[in-house]
C-alpha cells in the first residue's frame, strides 16, 4: 500500500491488517491529524500540564491540594474528550470525502458538532461500566465491548442505550480478538507516551530525594514544564482510537457485509 492509495474502511481485516492500516492511516494523514490536534486540543494540553505541575507542587497536602487535584483531573478529562473528538472528526471527514481533502477548520467545525455527544457518551459509558464492574465479569466484558460506542453513535446515529446494545451485538463472538487488539494498541500508545513522560518521572524522583534529604523542593516552573511535556503524550491516544475505528468497520462488514452490498448496488 503506497502513501497515495486510498484507505478503504468497509473491509474485513485480520489482526495484522488492523495494526498495519492504523499506522498507514496515521502516516497518510499525519499533517492534518497533527495540526488539528495541536490547534484544537493543544490549549487543553498546556492547561492540563500547568495544572499538573501545580498539583505535584501541592502534594504535601497543603490547603491548595484538593483544589489543584480537582482542576487537574477535570482539565485532563476534558482534554482527552477533545482528542477523541478531533481524531474521530478526522476519521469521519476522511470517510465522507473519500480522501484527506479537508482542513483544520473542517475538523474544528465537526469537533464542535460532536463534542457534547462524545462528552456525555464518555460519562455514560463510565457509569455503565462502573455499575457493571460490581458484577465483575459483565463489567470486564462491557469495558471492551463499549470501545466502539463512539463510532456506533456517529455512524449509525443511535441513542446511547441502543448503542450499548449495538456494541454488544457487534462484539459478540469477537470479544477476545477485540481485547487482544486493544492490548497491543495500548502497549504501542504507552511506549510512545512513556518517552514524553520521562522528564516528569525524573523531576518527581529528584523531588522525592529532596524531600527525604531536607533540601528545598523543586521549583514550580520545573514541575510545570515537565508536566506540560508529559501531557503531550495524551496525543498518542489517537492510536487506539484509529485502530478501534477500523475494527468497528471490520466487524460490521463481517456480520452485515454493508460495503459488499454497496458495491453490488453500484454495479
Amino acid at each position: 500500500m503506497d502513501q497515495h492509495q486510498k484507505i478503504e474502511f468497509r473491509k474485513i481485516r485480520d489482526f495484522g491488517e488492523l495494526i498495519n492500516t492504523t499506522f498507514e492511516f496515521i502516516k497518510q494523514n499525519l499533517k492534518i491529524l497533527f495540526f488539528s490536534l495541536l490547534f484544537i486540543a493543544g490549549p487543553g494540553i498546556i492547561l492540563t500540564g500547568i495544572a499538573g505541575g501545580l498539583y505535584q507542587g501541592s502534594m504535601s497536602f497543603n490547603k491548595y491540594f484538593l483544589a489543584t487535584a480537582i482542576i487537574y483531573f477535570l482539565l485532563m478529562f476534558i482534554t482527552l474528550q477533545l482528542i477523541i473528538a478531533v481524531t474521530y472528526s478526522c476519521l469521519n471527514l476522511y470517510i465522507e470525502k473519500d480522501s484527506a481533502d479537508f482542513s483544520v477548520n473542517d475538523v474544528w467545525e465537526r469537533t464542535k458538532e460532536d463534542f457534547l455527544m462524545i462528552l456525555f457518551t464518555s460519562i455514560g459509558t463510565g457509569f455503565v461500566t462502573v455499575f457493571a464492574l460490581l458484577l465483575i465479569i459483565p463489567g470486564v466484558y462491557l469495558s471492551v465491548a463499549l470501545t466502539i460506542i463512539f463510532m456506533v453513535r456517529m455512524r449509525e446515529k443511535l441513542p446511547f442505550f441502543d448503542s450499548v446494545s449495538r456494541c454488544r451485538k457487534l462484539i459478540s463472538g469477537n470479544w477476545w480478538f477485540t481485547f487482544a487488539l486493544l492490548l497491543i494498541l495500548s502497549v504501542i500508545e504507552y511506549f510512545f507516551s512513556f518517552i514524553f513522560a520521562i522528564p516528569q518521572y525524573i523531576a518527581m524522583f529528584i523531588g522525592f530525594l529532596h524531600s527525604t534529604s531536607g533540601k528545598p523542593a523543586l521549583d514550580s516552573t520545573v514541575l510545570i514544564i515537565t508536566s506540560i511535556i508529559s501531557s503531550v503524550s495524551h496525543l498518542f491516544y489517537c492510536i487506539p482510537i484509529i485502530g478501534i475505528t477500523f475494527h468497528y468497520f471490520s466487524l460490521v462488514e463481517k456480520k452485515e457485509a454493508v460495503g459488499l452490498l454497496q458495491k453490488l448496488e453500484t454495479i
